[in-house]
Formats: C-alpha cells, structure tokens, sequence
C-alpha cells in the first residue's frame, strides 16, 4: 500500500479519472453561455484523450518492467487508468451540471413564470404569462425562453444545451401532467420530472 501511495503513476491515473468528467463539466458550463463552445472545446477533448492513451502505454510499459518484483501489484496503475472511461459514464457530469444549473437559476425562473397574484395553484410554477427577463442568464446564448399557451395552461421551457440533433432544458409547466401529450411542437423524446412542488420538467430529444 506504501508503494501504492509513493507512486506517481498511481496518482497520474486518479488525475486522469478526475480531470474527463471535470473537463466535461466545463464544456457543458461554457456550452451555456455560447453554444458553439461545445465544438470549439472539442479538440481539447481529442487531446485530452490522446494524452490518456499515452498515459496508458506508459503505465503499461512500466506494469511490464515491475513485473518480476511486484507481479500484479505493479500493473494497479494500468487498472486504474482504464477505469477513465467506464468512470466517466457511470458517474457522467451530465447530470451534476444539470443540477447546478438547475438550482443557479431555479428562484430566478420561478420569478419569471410565476403570475403576477403570486397565485401560482398546486404548482409553483403557476402558468402564468411570462414577464420581461430578470437581469441573470436564464437559458443558453441569453435566449429568450419559449413559450406555449395550451388548453392546460401556459409552459416555458428554458434551453440549457444545444446539440447537431437535438436539446435539453427545463420545461416549467402549469401542471404535473406528461408534457409530451400537451406539446407535440417540440418533439419531445423525455420528459422528466424534476420538481414535483413547482412542476418542473427535464425535457428533451436526445
């Protein structure tokens, strides 16, 4: 274990585990504010990959010369750099961004949608005719947020990232009910809800 600790290999595998879903999260954040950021920072992912592969052909070459004093111990760091990608899916930063962003902007948007009695019914949300922008980033490239008047009340939705074949967002809806029945417009593959006090909606087709 001692050896483990003093290894510098071992240390720059866990860097590598740390710094995908890092580096993910930052391109999801600079996404938010310019959505071109995303193919922008592409190349730097490319690099970042191809710096693993190194990484993973040294500690290969290394697990092969500690071979014959430390046996399997000596190829930990070799397991522990293939772990990036497997890591990188299980615990993807995704869903850690969405949360920060959801949570950064959340009173804001309730603000915005909420009517202007405060009466807002079972939901927060209330429905209510959307007002001018607050003074705070409440969707990507400062869009302004879209919204639907529908038998069922009135949803806004809030782009937070853009792809070449589709979207995600948060969707602020007058009810609980599935918004995909009530918006067919914006061809909606999830929806998923995401605070059930205030009606909030993950949404989306990719």
């Amino acid at each position: 274990m001692l050896r483990l600790v003093r290894d510098p290999f071992f240390w720059g595998s866990l860097l590598f585990i740390a710094a995908f879903p890092a580096f993910d999260f930052y391109i999801l954040e600079a996404n938010y504010y310019d959505s071109g950021a995303f193919f922008r920072l592409s190349a730097f992912s490319l690099l970042l990959v191809a710096a693993w592969l190194f990484w993973v052909v040294v500690c290969f070459v290394m697990a092969s010369i500690r071979w014959p004093k430390r046996g399997w111990s000596g190829a930990v760091c070799l397991a522990v750099a293939a772990l990036v990608f497997p890591m990188n899916i299980l615990l993807g930063s995704r869903l850690p961004w969405q949360y920060y962003n959801f949570y950064r902007f959340h009173q804001a948007r309730l603000d915005y949608v909420r009517p202007g009695d405060g009466n807002g019914g079972k939901c927060k949300a209330g429905g209510g005719t959307p007002r001018d922008l607050p003074a705070v980033q409440l969707s990507i490239d400062d869009a302004w947020p879209e919204s639907y008047v529908t038998a069922a009340g009135t949803y806004v939705l809030y782009p937070i990232f853009l792809g070449t074949n589709g979207f995600s967002g948060f969707l602020y809806a007058p009810s609980l009910d599935d918004p995909i029945k009530e918006l067919p417009e914006l061809n909606l593959g999830f929806a998923k809800l995401w605070d059930r006090e205030a009606c909030v909606f993950l949404v989306g087709n990719q």
